[in-house]
């Protein structure tokens, strides 16, 4: 394993989280769509979680969690309603295909 410099390290850091936050957010999301959980209650659920990711900041201010913070939360605009849209048509067609 090669040794990364401190801004390498910094930088596969912020990478990494927003990586583990897409993670998370498709499964949870995509679960609570294939749980038939209504939109209101989804959207509640993402800005619960966009809350407590931003609790980061405030623990550890410095540069490293806040890019980190701010790469999560960049992951986190692709759940609008377009995007639970297209998981519905995606969950029909593995329907119709069954």
């Amino acid at each position: 394993m090669k040794k990364l410099k401190v801004k390498e390290l910094h930088e596969e850091s912020v990478f990494v989280s927003g990586t583990i936050t897409s993670f998370i957010m498709n499964n949870m999301v995509e679960s609570m769509v294939r749980a038939n959980i209504p939109d209101e209650d989804i959207f509640d659920a993402i800005e619960l979680t966009k809350k407590r990711v931003q609790l980061l900041e405030r623990v550890s201010p410095d540069n490293l969690s806040t890019e980190m913070v701010s790469e999560s939360l960049l992951m986190m605009t692709r759940y609008t309603q377009g995007w639970l849209d297209e998981c519905r048509v995606e969950m029909e067609q593995e329907k119709d295909a069954a």
